[in-house]
């Protein structure tokens, strides 16, 4: 049995596993000194992260310099957003307050199509451009950068290399359910046995597969944040075109080479669907990605290309794409 680890980080719950409890602690060290130098970059809570104080220049058209770590990051993320048409956006910060997350007052009706006119216009990822190599310009009043949606993947592949570098071996790294395995788990099998959530809690899971040495995988659902207006529950999932919750998915889960890669497309597939999904899929190499719609009555899951070990429990039934 493996030793699993687990303690309160970046708002989340971080956790490791590993053959040995001795080597799980160990883990649980180098990991926390990464997380903790990640959490003064990309905090989007904390006034004096480097997030923050780069979030005060927006609109005064400065040019503003980042850090390597930060550059790198913040062009991923717009580099999802273009390739997404904008369904990934790292500016949402404005749209999630006006339907009440992100620590705003609670919303008992829906945000009037003025105020989500409003909340987009500050969200429009078109106004950010990247001017000079290590170099950012927030144009417009009220932008606000928001990592949330892939930097806790970044971070996962961060611990990975630490871990690597000091000569780890056979550790499972979780981040908010954000996995990256190093090697496998030395317990007779080819990798670790990873667990699909029934994203309609009527049983324990609604599938399990392998994840080998080197991959990632992270999922999205509708079941973690939500707020219910009149009856009617709204995910935290926005799409960043509409600025609209979601509606019609309930969970998806991918598996990718890097955490920050599997973070990223767990989002954005979540609000593309399945058709639009697979489409943006293919140019992800090495990506494989399952979609649960949001039909507790008929519990389905489809499957992209590249699943080879997939279970699916018994009330779930598999579509291939």
């Amino acid at each position: 049995m493996s030793r699993r680890v687990q303690w309160p980080e970046m708002g989340t719950v971080a956790a490791v596993q590993s053959p040995q409890r001795e080597m799980s602690y160990r883990a649980k060290e180098v990991c926390t000194a990464v997380y903790t130098e990640a959490d003064a970059v990309f905090s989007t809570w904390r006034t004096d992260s480097e997030l923050a104080r780069v979030n005060g220049y927006a609109g005064t058209n400065d040019v503003i310099h980042l850090s390597p770590s930060l550059d790198r990051l913040l062009r991923s993320a717009f580099a999802l957003c273009r390739e997404s048409g904008g369904a990934f956006n790292p500016l949402l910060g404005p749209v999630m307050e006006a339907w009440g997350f992100n620590g705003a007052d609670p919303v008992t009706t829906e945000p009037s199509a003025a105020t989500l006119q409003a909340a987009l216009a500050r969200a429009e990822w078109r106004d950010v451009t990247f001017p000079v190599p290590g170099g950012i310009r927030l144009p417009r009043a009220g932008l606000k950068l928001d990592l949330g949606g892939i930097a806790k993947g970044s971070c996962v592949d961060a611990a990975y290399a630490a871990l690597e570098k000091a000569a780890f071996r056979n550790v499972l790294i979780d981040l908010g359910g954000n996995l990256r395995a190093l090697e496998g788990s030395a317990f007779g099998r080819d990798g670790w046995k990873t667990a699909v959530r029934d994203p309609f809690g009527k049983v324990s899971f609604a599938g399990s597969f392998l994840l080998r040495g080197g991959e990632a995988a992270a999922s999205s659902g509708n079941y973690e944040r939500f707020v219910v207006i009149k009856g009617v529950r709204y995910a935290h999932i926005m799409d960043g075109r509409t600025g609209r919750p979601v509606r019609g998915m309930a969970a998806t889960t991918v598996v990718a080479p890097t955490a920050e890669e599997a973070d990223g497309l767990s989002t954005v597939l979540f609000v593309l669907g399945v058709k639009d999904g697979m489409a943006l899929l293919a140019n992800h190499p090495g990506c494989r990605a399952l979609w649960i719609p949001d039909t507790p009555d008929e519990p389905t899951i489809i499957l992209s290309d590249g699943w080879t070990d997939f279970h699916a429990h018994p009330r779930f039934r598999i579509k291939n794409r």
